[in-house]
Order: C-alpha cells, then structure tokens, then sequence
C-alpha cells in the first residue's frame, strides 16, 4: 500500500541523464514496473483508508480512456463545442438532482466548469470568492490584507495552497 522509501531513493533508480535515443517500450515498461510501480502509494488498495479513493470504477476507466484518447481541450466552446456543452449539461443535471434554485443553471447566470482535483476546486472556490468579495478588483488592487481564509488543522494541504495562491498568505489555523 504505501512503499518504504525515503526521499531520493526512487531518483536514485533513474538515470542522471535524459536518454540520447529512444528507447524500445518493453525496456519503458520494465523501468515502470522495477521503479515506478513500487514507488507508489497504492491508495486503489481495499486496505488502504489514508486518502480518498479515486478511479476505481470501471465507468471511471472508460471515462479516463475516452479522455486521453480524445484529448479534447475545451479552453473554451470554440476549442471543443461538444465538451463545453456536454459539461454544461452534466452540470445543470447535477444542479437540479441537488435542488438547486434555477439561477444555478447555465441557462440563467448560474453554470459553472468540472474540476480535475478538489485541490483545483478549492483554488477556483477561493479565486471567486475573493472576486466577489472585492467587486472583482482584488486581481487589480491585491488583497491588501483586506481577506482572510480561515481554516483548521484538518484542513487539507489544498487548502492554504489556495490560499497561498490567491495572495492571501498561509491562513490562520485553528484548533479543530
């Protein structure tokens, strides 16, 4: 589940060096599976309870499989229609399946964009509230110690990331 290693001994393994040449995909995968594989905290492991678990349905390796394969980058409608208004309905169906009031949905001047990581999450949720809070001139103006993030111990490490991030500085903790 998690490997016994220390920091650098998995560096140690791999060359000082980037390759001259390519090298053959056997010889990629052997380095995956001697140095890369057992380097890994396995959080798909059943007795693993340290993380949150992620990927682990077959509907989510069919869904990561259609991702890469496509590779859609959907920066914007223009740069993937199908994408944005696929996630603009994925949304608004999450919107009404929690009872959300309409102006919630992208129809109105609700909406929203699916994250890749609650780290992710977090920053935006942070990155909006500060615009809200400032009329949207914290971006022109700073945070002028205007704003504070509070969070626990508990917190998780994305948590003063974002904070850090946005310009409002490691966040006071509290005890929980």
């Amino acid at each position: 589940m998690t490997p016994d290693l220390h920091p650098g001994d998995v560096r140690a393994m791999l060359p000082d060096c980037a390759p001259v040449h390519g090298e053959p995909i056997r010889d990629v995968l052997a380095d995956v599976r001697r140095v890369v594989i057992p380097g890994l905290v396995h959080w798909q492991h059943p007795s693993f309870l340290g993380y949150y678990p992620t990927q682990t349905s077959p509907a989510s390796v069919v869904g990561e499989l259609l991702a890469s394969g496509l590779a859609v980058q959907h920066m914007m409608w223009s740069t993937g229609p199908a994408a944005t208004e696929l996630e603009e309905t994925v949304l608004d169906h999450l919107a009404v399946a929690l009872g959300l009031p309409e102006r919630f949905l992208s129809t109105g001047d609700g909406g929203g964009v699916l994250q890749d990581s609650a780290s992710s999450a977090v920053l935006v949720a942070v990155a909006a509230a500060l615009y809200r809070a400032s009329g949207g001139r914290w971006r022109e103006h700073g945070t002028e110690g205007r704003y504070r993030l509070y969070c626990t111990d508990q917190a998780n490490s994305c948590v003063p990331k974002a904070s850090r991030i946005a310009g409002l500085g490691n966040p006071p903790r509290s005890p929980p």
